[in-house]
Order: structure tokens, then sequence, then C-alpha cells
């Protein structure tokens, strides 16, 4: 059976950091807190959800692409600022991109936003490889040909 209330040191370790301390680091600085306990002051269990450990994975997945914990605090307000109302269900469905420097969010199918520039608009246009392949893979699947060539002998 899967706990539902996660402390830090098993936390840290589900999401792929080496030891707790970053994840500690994370939480004072206000980019991940847990949303089961956070109590205050020293010495408090925090204990951490399930969507709290996807979001340490994500971050932690982030960090080690190059991305400094202030642009990814940077990038953090910016999104909390242009979805206000947005569902956790709502954003795993999403993609995040970055090139170490600068952190991209997929708000639709036709445009992404960099947060951690001023909100704008990055490029218009993204590609969903793994649908682009489902694609091609159920069509070669079924595929009869028109003609067959002749083999050179």
């Amino acid at each position: 059976m899967v706990e539902d209330a996660f402390g830090i040191i098993d936390a840290a370790d589900l999401a792929g950091f080496k030891n707790h301390y970053m994840v500690d680091y994370l939480c004072r600085t206000g980019i991940v807190q847990p949303s089961k306990n956070s109590a205050p002051g020293r010495g408090g269990r925090r204990l951490y959800s399930f969507h709290d450990l996807v979001l340490l994975r994500a971050v932690n997945s982030l960090l080690s692409r190059g991305l400094s914990v202030s642009r990814l605090k940077k990038a953090q307000q910016e999104f909390l600022r242009l979805h206000k109302d947005a569902e956790p269900s709502e954003i795993l469905t999403k993609y995040l991109v970055t090139d170490g420097d600068r952190v991209l969010y997929e708000e639709n199918s036709s445009r992404v936003i960099e947060l951690t520039g001023n909100g704008q608009l990055a490029f218009a246009f993204v590609l969903d490889l793994a649908r682009i392949h489902s694609e091609v893979s159920e069509k070669v699947d079924g595929f009869v040909p028109k003609r067959r060539r002749r083999q050179r002998r």
C-alpha cells in the first residue's frame, strides 16, 4: 500500500535527490511546500503528498539540467501569475522545456511561454513527436502498398 504522506528523507529519495538537504532548501525558499503538513518552525516534521513528489521530481530534473534555483523561483512566480486558477491535473498534461537558463511552458498546443522572461511568447508551435510517432505507426500497421515495385535482379 502506498503511503499518502512522505517524510523529507523519503520524498528526497523518491524525487531522485542525493540527499534531503536540497529538498529542505527548496522548502525554505518557497519553491516546494509540503502539502500534507508544513509544520512551521524549527524541528517541525514536513510531510509531502504524491503530487509534491511529482513536483519535486520535476524540480530535480530542471536543476540537473543546469537551471539555477533563483531562475527556477522566477519561473515559478511567473507561472503562478499567469495561471492563478490552474488545476494540478491540468498542469501535469503540459510540457516544461529548459536550456539551463530559460524555462518554457507549453500553455496549449500552439503557444509556448517563456517563464523566466516576462511571460512573452517564445514560439508559436510545438511538435508532439510521441503523437506523430503513434500516427505513423498506426498507418504503417494497416498499410497495403498501392503498387508493388519490381525488384531489380
